[in-house]
């Protein structure tokens, strides 16, 4: 498996989670990542792949321009390895492992697409120039499928849809729950919004502030966490200056135990202008949370307007604010029930052993089509 890095991600987690659960049903999984290690701030994903038995490989290219040293370090690589499928997460990672396997005659490539934007029409051109390198494209919503094959960049014949793992937390006790509610600062009877995704320009944080500013004025007052980090971060909070939201917003940073942080919110927010299949949005709908979230990528397959939550078009503060101020004035009872029906939506369809299924039989069908054998690389 091959990835463009490890940084952590939702790409890179959904990665994570289908190298284990390939290990666990007996696949020999080797996972590599273009970029460097050691750069990295936080190694979280990196540690869990070696508790996992999979200590991550790299190719040692450091961030920045790509580099003409990854292709034949990847050969060598897959030379060596000698695997029946290479899987590749992100773009870099994609184009890099089309052009190497057919070098290292790899039997079996998989590409994976996990977002409706990824970088302007270059990217694109160059994806649909080397689509028939890889024997199939998933991509983590039906949405997204069906753009990528729109737009020209992978024929019909090679797109599969397999949603994202989403494994579920347990609900904290209560006194955990308070601890929670404490470690987010939020005042007792303080209604708690949480975003979280890293600070990029896809997240469109500006526009989540300045929605956020309009339901302050509205009079629905609460607070809003932000869980991530980014190079927007000094950008967002001047923002956060400019409108007056020093006393209401926190930027936490990254938390790798946010999908539990989510239980002590009351709500959650998505602002994204692209997306795939949101991990945190299902984490959250997990969580039982009522959420609002923007109309892009996989989303509308999530949530259900005014059943499970909330659905707004993109880049429009006021109409976010209007999602928002809806849920922030609803009884408690009806978050509840929005939040349960969020929760049912997520558990059907992203149970993370019936995604794992859903991969094995596409890498099988492709080993035997492709002069493999099915359980050639167990």
């Amino acid at each position: 498996m091959l990835t463009t890095w490890l940084a952590p991600g939702g790409a890179e987690r959904q990665l994570v989670r289908l190298a284990g659960g390939l290990r666990e049903c007996g696949w020999r999984v080797r996972v590599t990542s273009a970029m460097d290690l050691e750069p990295l701030g936080e190694k979280v994903l990196v540690e869990e792949l070696a508790a996992l038995g999979i200590p991550p490989r790299s190719l040692r290219i450091a961030p920045g321009a790509p580099s003409p040293r990854a292709l034949p370090r990847l050969v060598r690589e897959l030379r060596e390895y000698r695997p029946h499928v290479l899987t590749s997460f992100m773009f870099h990672a994609n184009l890099l492992g089309r052009l190497a396997a057919p070098l290292a005659r790899v039997p079996v490539v998989v590409s994976s697409v996990r977002t409706d934007n990824f970088g302007g029409a270059l990217r694109y051109r160059l994806l649909a120039a080397t689509d028939g390198l890889a024997h199939a494209t998933v991509a983590n919503s039906r949405r997204v499928a069906d753009a990528l094959v729109s737009r020209g960049v992978v024929a019909p014949n090679r797109i599969h849809a397999i949603p994202n793992a989403v494994p579920a937390t347990p609900p904290p006790a209560d006194d955990e729950l308070s601890a929670l509610r404490a470690e987010l600062g939020a005042p007792a009877g303080e209604f708690v919004w949480m975003a979280v995704g890293n600070l990029f320009e896809p997240k469109d944080y500006p526009t989540l502030l300045r929605a956020f500013a309009r339901v302050v004025e509205a009079g629905a007052p609460g607070v809003l966490r932000i869980v991530g980090r980014g190079h927007l971060e000094d950008s967002l909070r001047a923002l956060r200056a400019e409108l007056g939201l020093q006393e209401r917003v926190e930027f936490l940073g990254y938390r790798p135990d946010a999908a539990r942080l989510l239980h002590a919110a009351d709500a959650y927010v998505l602002s994204s202008q692209s997306e795939g299949a949101p991990n945190a949005l299902m984490e959250a709908m997990l969580a039982g949370r009522a959420v609002v979230a923007t109309s892009v990528g996989g989303v509308p397959e999530l949530v259900r307007d005014g059943e499970n939550g909330l659905i707004v078009p993109p880049r429009d503060p006021d109409a976010l604010a209007r999602g928002m101020l809806r849920v922030a004035r609803a009884p408690a009872e009806e978050r509840a029930r929005m939040g349960e029906a969020a929760r049912a939506a997520v558990v059907a369809s992203h149970d993370p052993t019936a995604v794992v299924d859903r991969w094995e039989k596409l890498f099988e069908d492709l080993l035997i089509v492709n002069g493999g054998r099915s359980g050639a690389a167990r």
